[in-house]
């Protein structure tokens, strides 16, 4: 860093390609701006053809291919995450995403992933950073960027920005393993030609063909063997590369906790915390409670990163940008209150503001209000039904206990990570927890009135809030 990490920079609209000043690594005076000309990966998928990137004809392995005028339409659908841009006020613009805040915490986070990437010798730190936090947070956000940022600094990438939709067609797993390798070629089009040649002993036919020829013949042969080598490739790839996964529980919901019974191919997804490579750097998100998370070796907690809702300083950017409603920022202390400065929840006010630029606050509050109290029921019930044992009940009830009644700061090993993930309680400084929103709160205080309602408990309570 240099001296000008010192410039506060805070709310300023920066080209993106303009915070990569010192080689990979972002200096944190670019904390909490807001990134302009961010690639719409989906967009580009509809406008790059495959023959742009390899060639019109390909030779290899005793074949040749006419490649013709094929797209990478097709793979759109797994490299856009499903609520993206629904996550922070993005803006789309001419084929570019024209807004997109930049954290100070992801800031410090690529770093370190990027000095883990460049550590030299023996044993370096864990290269796996799974990003965990209830919906809305901007998990999807996060990992986009990161592939983007990736991208640019030319890190050979893997990146799956929507697990569920590359899982959707399972029946057709060839079909699935050619969508994976024809976004190998889209990730990496401004570099494919630089990548080492392919050798393999096993496929001793292909050795010294381009890495981008073996990645072609390999999607049109269906060659599911192939594709396993050319994904150890990517992941050898030296000094550094990338995988990045979005919607990482969607391959427990596709394939059941039996890992021993997935398609081969898919196996891999549940094995980074131990390989055996000091290049890949891995970044996944998904939901707080999946086998993947729930299954973590010991010591491997320290790779698990909670993100938090926005902090005042923030908000009060997102405030400041000239497109925000003036009405939500008359109302700004209500604002914190219903949103619980979860970006998403903002981005739902604010477009609520715009949709019906007539409306009073009350009137946006009550229709906000719904609409969230609808969702976030739902979750609640179809939690509460899902408990069987005597012992899982006692569980929650402890938890409202000691989410109303604890004098102590409720922490997270008061809710088992099945309810966290529900999204109506967030983590906060890694150990601590707190109501996602005001209408989380009431849907967990109507649940511990039903169960401690006698005149001992709400006496004990009202005492609680009178005090504090």
């Amino acid at each position: 860093m240099t001296s000008e990490t010192s410039l506060d920079m805070s709310g300023e609209s920066v080209r993106y390609e303009e915070i990569f000043q010192d080689g990979l690594k972002i200096d944190e005076r670019f904390s909490n701006v807001w990134l302009t000309n961010l690639p719409d990966l989906e967009q580009e998928c509809e406008l790059i053809s495959v023959a742009s990137v390899i060639g019109e004809k390909v030779q290899v392995g005793g074949k040749v291919f006419e490649v013709g005028k094929e797209t990478f339409s097709d793979i759109a659908q797994f490299l856009v995450p499903k609520k993206f841009p629904k996550d922070f006020p993005v803006e789309k613009r001419a084929g570019k995403i024209s807004r997109i805040f930049l954290r100070r915490e992801f800031i410090k986070r690529w770093n370190r992933h990027i000095e883990s990437l460049d550590a030299k010798g023996c044993s370096p730190p864990p290269q796996q950073i799974i990003v965990s936090a209830a919906s809305g947070l901007g998990k999807s956000v996060e990992l986009y960027m990161a592939a983007v940022f990736s991208r640019h600094c030319r890190i050979p990438l893997q990146y799956i920005g929507n697990a569920a939709a590359w899982l959707k067609n399972i029946s057709n797993i060839s079909q699935m393993v050619s969508r994976y390798l024809k976004m190998l070629l889209f990730m990496n089009a401004n570099i494919v030609d630089g990548l080492p040649e392919f050798i393999s002993s096993r496929y001793s036919f292909l050795n010294g063909a381009p890495l981008k020829s073996v990645i072609y013949f390999a999607m049109k042969e269906k060659h599911l063997n192939l594709a396993f080598a050319i994904r150890r490739v990517m992941i050898g790839l030296a000094p550094r590369n990338m995988l990045i996964v979005d919607e990482h529980n969607a391959f427990w919901s596709e394939f059941g906790r039996n890992i021993n019974r997935w398609p081969d191919f898919f196996q891999f997804y549940t094995e980074f915390e131990v390989m055996k490579t000091p290049y890949c750097g891995v970044l996944l998100a998904g939901s707080q409670h999946h086998q993947f998370e729930d299954n973590l070796r010991s010591g491997y907690s320290k790779v698990k990163h909670y993100l938090e809702p926005l902090s005042f300083k923030e908000f009060d950017l997102w405030e400041a940008l000239p497109d925000y409603p003036s009405i939500l920022r008359e109302n700004s202390d209500e604002i914190v209150e219903l949103t619980g400065l979860v970006p998403r929840m903002i981005a739902k006010m604010v477009a609520l503001a715009n949709d019906h630029p007539d409306a009073s606050f009350e009137d946006l509050r009550v229709e906000f209000t719904a609409k969230v109290y609808c969702e976030m029921i739902r979750k609640h019930n179809d939690y509460l039904d899902g408990l069987r044992s005597e012992e899982e009940k006692s569980d929650f009830d402890s938890m409202l206990y000691k989410l109303f009644m604890d004098r102590t700061k409720p922490n997270i090993t008061i809710a088992d990570g099945a309810y966290i993930s529900r999204g109506l309680l967030v983590v906060v400084s890694r150990i601590y927890l707190r109501f996602y929103n005001s209408v989380a709160r009431d849907i967990l205080l109507s649940s511990f009135r039903e169960r401690y309602a006698s005149e001992k408990y709400l006496a004990e309570l009202a005492e609680r809030y009178r005090n504090g």
